[in-house]
């Protein structure tokens, strides 16, 4: 924390403001079910957090490059990036396969320990 910067808390607000609509998004779409406006909202939702998480991740890589090591740190984030964006266009037009698309988002975990990329040191 020595090295943020405004972007870097701004970045930070804005992956924690879309985290805090996700349980709004995701009541409205146990409520109205397959409906093309829940799906929506809830798809883009999880597309905003994903690309929140990626700027935030690509800013802090930036500030201290020796803190992350050698990994690809964005990775994680432009895979979920990707699915999400995909699930908000398919929503467009078929919102019940919606739920089927986020749900392969469990196998991100799995590529990263397949390959060793997205952690830390």
């Amino acid at each position: 924390m020595q090295r943020s910067d405004y972007g870097f808390v701004a970045l930070s607000l804005a992956f924690l403001g879309t985290l805090i609509l996700l349980p709004i998004s995701t009541s409205v779409m146990s409520v109205a079910g397959d409906s093309t406006m829940a799906a929506r909202a809830c798809s883009a939702n999880l597309f905003l957090l994903a690309m929140a998480e990626t700027f935030f991740r690509r800013h802090a890589r930036r500030l201290d490059t020796s803190a992350f090591g050698s990994n690809r740190l964005l990775l994680s984030p432009l895979m979920l990036m990707l699915l999400f964006g995909a699930a908000a266009l398919v929503s467009l037009a078929w919102p019940a396969a919606c739920p089927a698309l986020w749900s392969m988002a469990i196998l991100v975990p799995l590529i990263e320990n397949r390959w060793g990329l997205g952690r830390a040191v």
